[in-house]
């Protein structure tokens, strides 16, 4: 018998002793770790672990081994968010092709948002392409560590 087979209700009071949540919760989760899947971020900007507030223990990541997001106190938990800093500060934005999809600015601005970072996968792609568009001190250097 499929799961999706049982009754509504059913299936929520499974999901509650499982998880936690509700049903509702864990389809909207299973969307943004879908979503998150789909950018394909590098190791360096979607860690192996991160720390769970709830457990007060580094937990594989949610895309390994799925863990309600809720558990996480924000979804910016998910994402490395000092390698982003680090990778916008070493690129060159007096350059015309690095200004392109927006100033050093506007992007740090878009920090607290969580989906931005599927918009900066699209941003950092390109710029790996390219590797000229480093600042000078930053030429020869990977611009992710």
């Amino acid at each position: 018998m499929k799961f999706s087979a049982l009754p509504l209700d059913l299936q929520d009071l499974v999901i509650v002793f499982c998880f936690g949540i509700r049903y509702e919760e864990l389809k909207c989760d299973l969307q943004i770790i879908s979503e998150i899947n789909k950018w394909r971020l590098p190791p360096s900007i979607l860690p192996r672990t991160i720390f769970c507030p709830e457990t007060y223990h580094y937990e594989l990541h949610p895309t390994i081994m799925y863990r309600p997001l809720a558990h996480f106190s924000s979804k910016l938990r998910l994402f490395n968010m000092l390698r982003i800093r680090e990778v916008l500060d070493r690129l060159d934005f007096r350059k015309r092709e690095v200004r392109v999809m927006g100033s050093r600015w506007v992007w740090l601005a878009n920090l607290h948002d969580w989906e931005f970072v599927g918009l900066f996968s699209v941003f950092l792609k390109e710029m790996e392409k390219q590797p000229q568009h480093v600042k000078p001190n930053w030429l020869g250097f990977p611009l992710l560590l």
